[in-house]
């Protein structure tokens, strides 16, 4: 059993306040994470491809790059899943991205509603789909 606490500031201009989320997750058996997944349905071309787990955790969470290394799916710590670009991640801007989902799971392809960035605006996009692909090679 784990219990999973996040806590975050977040600094804005003049204005400074505080975000504290208590997200408690009750794990009694730690579920595996498919070692690749693959996303469809994206209004821009490019995120569409296979992503593979990576060995280290972002926020006690798996996550996933692409093989250019370019774009990257995480966990945000605050309780969303993001696809972005993978130079955000590593730089510190994890809730940056041009995908979001609420849903606080596991593993990222048990998500279902994907809120993505396009055309100047956030919306509900229901092609956008990440599925788990078992095959390691």
């Amino acid at each position: 059993m784990a219990f999973n606490w996040k806590y975050k500031l977040l600094n804005r201009s003049l204005k400074q306040w505080i975000r504290i989320n208590f997200d408690i997750l009750l794990i009694s058996d730690p579920k595996e994470c498919c070692p690749k997944v693959r996303l469809v349905g994206a209004s821009y071309n490019v995120f569409n491809q296979m992503y593979t787990k990576e060995n280290e955790l972002i926020n006690d969470m798996p996550y996933y790059v692409d093989n250019e290394r370019l774009f990257a799916i995480w966990f945000d710590g605050i309780g969303e899943w993001a696809i972005g670009y993978l130079s955000d991640v590593k730089e510190g801007e994890i809730t940056g991205g041009f995908f979001h989902n609420d849903e606080f799971v596991q593993c990222p392809n048990d998500t279902h509603d994907w809120q993505e960035y396009f055309d100047g605006e956030w919306n509900t996009n229901l092609n956008t789909k990440l599925s788990c692909n078992k095959d390691t090679n």
